[in-house]
């Protein structure tokens, strides 16, 4: 729609324009004086301006509203009541600050047009899904996950991105696989596979953790025995097949990796698979773990192993994902350095034997999950009794308020839990720990 001015120049209406100008519904806008007023009335729009980076409460009671116009603003977080403003039919929130999004939004069922143009957003609540109305639905400009700007680009993007949001409208569920490890590591394999499998047929999770060195029971001297050239190796194809067999993310523990040019040299490596069976991150321990409590507890990882030099990241669903082995856990820095990059969740592989596990392993778990702001996940292997070297066990998901959401006991189990990525954001802006660091006097900075 174009009209005239006086000047006899043709200029292009905005949407907010056309709203107002359409004769049919002779529609009338309130202010945000009308708001603060509390005036309670028959409108049906309103366009919020001025740097605004919150929205009052009070627009809750305009529950008539048919057209909410908060765009070129600095907002931050878009309120769970949302889903209050029933009739809504246009949302236009671009322009602004927003993260995330509640999920009441799918509460809108009467919304023809969502934009959500140039925000921060990483990830879509699957509760969109349920617009069965939407016609419109503008994500330019947002750092959103490849599979959803996949399917998004394509041509009627906005249907199938719905079909494909409803159909996955599910938490993010993620099993910890707890297992016994013996000296057998074809029989240490096929084990995995099998609690690979009772995990997914019981939980249905999105991912699956196996522990630290899952293919051996630990002992330093046999390292070279056990070790893998990556991809060569059968851990690695038998990963691989399962993540692709059963449609999932695999953490796949940890191994020990032969480096394919220098035979060697050995590392403890994590791999991860997509649901493709396409490895999509490799993590090589960064700390090893050199020790001695007194003279019968004596650890030298050092002296077979070589130390990783990177931190490892991947994507799932736009929720980035940092990686860690065992002694790793122990260091704040590095657990800040991926908070710094962005990360929501960090995974530990761990095997931790029981006297230092008893010691420290809770603590640690909840420290990082705290002192970052991110969801923890620290897998072990069950405790056996009968062997030399007994592990401590109790797997664990902690949030990032340092609540423990699932524990397991010391003895062969599976636990599953679902992570509420959406209540991350709403968190750190509650209590601003990362904002309110003192990086005039300190600071953590990557020097690799």
């Amino acid at each position: 729609m174009t009209d005239k001015n006086k000047k006899g120049n043709i200029y292009k209406m905005s949407r907010k324009e056309k709203y107002e100008n359409n004769s049919r519904r002779q529609q009338n806008f309130l202010s945000p004086e009308d708001i603060a007023a509390g005036r309670k009335a028959f409108w049906h729009g309103i366009e919020i301006t001025g740097n605004v980076r919150n929205i009052s409460p009070a627009l809750w009671q305009f529950e008539h509203l048919t057209a909410v116009f908060i765009n070129d603003n600095n907002l931050l977080r878009l309120p769970n009541d949302i889903g209050l403003l029933c009739n809504l039919k246009i949302l236009d929130l671009s322009c602004n600050k927003l993260r995330s999004l509640p999920a009441e939004l799918g509460e809108l069922i009467h919304l023809r047009e969502l934009l959500l143009n140039n925000n921060l957003l990483r990830v879509l609540p699957y509760e969109i899904g349920k617009l069965f109305h939407l016609q419109i639905l503008g994500l330019h400009g947002n750092p959103l996950g490849k599979d959803v700007i996949s399917i998004y680009n394509e041509p009627n993007g906005t249907q199938k991105l719905l079909t494909y949001l409803l159909d996955n409208l599910t938490d993010f569920g993620i099993a910890l696989v707890q297992m016994n490890v013996t000296h057998d590591k074809e029989h240490n394999i096929t084990h995995a596979i099998r609690l690979i499998r009772t995990a997914v047929q019981k939980y249905n999770p999105k991912i699956v953790v196996l522990p630290e060195n899952f293919t051996f029971l630990y002992d330093k001297y046999n390292f070279d025995k056990y070790a893998e050239v990556i991809p060569l190796g059968e851990t690695y194809v038998a990963l691989s097949n399962i993540a692709k067999e059963l449609r999932i993310y695999l953490v796949g523990g940890s191994i020990i990796e032969r480096d394919d040019r220098n035979k060697n040299i050995l590392y403890n490596t994590t791999m991860v698979f997509n649901p493709s069976g396409t490895m999509i991150a490799k993590h090589r321990k960064i700390h090893l773990s050199d020790m001695e409590l007194d003279r019968d507890f004596n650890i030298r990882e050092s002296d077979i192993l070589k130390r990783g030099t990177t931190l490892t990241m991947f994507d799932v669903e736009g929720w980035k994902i940092g990686l860690g082995i065992g002694y790793d856990m122990s260091f704040t820095e590095m657990a800040t350095l991926y908070r710094k990059n962005g990360v929501d969740l960090l995974i530990y592989p761990s095997a931790y034997p029981a006297r230092l596990g008893l010691l420290h392993w809770d603590h640690l778990n909840r420290a990082r999950a705290i002192d970052n702001q991110v969801f923890v996940v620290g897998v072990s292997p069950a405790r056996d009794d009968t062997t030399d070297l007994m592990y401590y066990g109790h797997s664990m998901v902690v949030d990032p308020r340092g609540r423990v959401l699932v524990r397991a006991g010391d003895k062969e189990e599976i636990i599953y839990t679902d992570l509420e990525f959406m209540d991350v954001d709403k968190y750190r802006t509650q209590i601003k720990l990362f904002p309110h660091k003192r990086t005039d006097i300190y600071d953590t900075v990557e020097k690799y």
